[in-house]
């Protein structure tokens, strides 16, 4: 079957007429006029997963729009999102930054800060700064800029020595028992925060008859000495260090 070629316009032959086609129209239609939907496809806007829009009111132009795309499971949107209702997630990418009134969700799995303000948020759940899911290890470090207030008392790790022992970065109190024998502490102060306190205790009370000695890492100092010995029963020593070389009484 052959088609039927026209050149030139087609007009209706009664001025308050129609002219009905009937069958198939072939050709790009970009010199229809008065369609009820689009007839104009903005030039080279195509392109895979972009997703398509009118740009005119009279719904007469589309467009793929560069910043919108899915490729069938990724909503992908350059720019802003806004929503009159629930935007609902199972994962959450991003900072945040521009996030407001986010509130402590419930069951498991919701956050545990409420805020109050644009400068204050509060949690009534336990907050461990860099700890190990499950263990409680902390691996981090807490910094506050400005005053801090306690409401409550303060824990700090507790290491029970009985030997040979490396001090740890974890490490707060140290309760050394020398009763079966001598205690060695080791400290590299490049470990450590500079700033970071260590308080070393005979637990046993036996730190005269065998001595509780805190040793300095090679090159390293305690007040300008390698190493410091603990020979009072009960007694204990309070140090701190700059984080890199030395070790300081106080």
């Amino acid at each position: 079957m052959a088609y039927n070629v026209l050149t030139g316009t087609v007009n209706s032959a009664l001025t308050t007429g129609s002219l009905t086609m009937a069958g198939t129209f072939v050709g790009d239609g970009t010199g229809l006029i008065n369609t009820p939907g689009p007839n104009t496809v903005v030039p080279d806007s195509a392109a895979d997963n972009r997703i398509i829009t009118f740009t005119s009111t009279s719904g007469k132009s589309i467009q793929g729009e560069t910043n919108l795309t899915f490729d069938g499971s990724l909503l992908d949107i350059t720019g802003h999102l806004t929503a009159s209702s629930t935007i609902s997630a199972s994962v959450f990418f991003g900072d945040g930054s521009k996030l407001t009134g986010i509130v402590a969700g419930s069951g498991g799995g919701g956050g545990i800060f409420t805020e109050v303000d644009g400068d204050e948020a509060y949690t009534t759940s336990s907050l461990k700064v860099g700890a190990t899911a499950g263990a409680g290890t902390i691996n981090g470090a807490l910094q506050v800029a400005g005053s801090t207030f306690l409401s409550g008392g303060v824990t700090h790790t507790r290491k029970l020595v009985t030997g040979i022992y490396s001090a740890s970065a974890l490490d707060y109190f140290i309760g050394a028992n020398s009763t079966a024998g001598a205690v060695e502490i080791f400290l590299d102060a490049s470990l450590f925060l500079d700033g970071q306190t260590l308080i070393i205790k005979d637990e046993g009370g036996t730190a005269n008859t065998n001595n509780i000695t805190l040793v300095a890492s090679s090159s390293q100092d305690i007040d300008g000495f390698s190493s410091v010995v603990l020979e009072s029963d009960r007694g204990s020593i309070n140090i701190y260090t700059n984080g890199t070389a030395k070790w300081y009484l106080y």
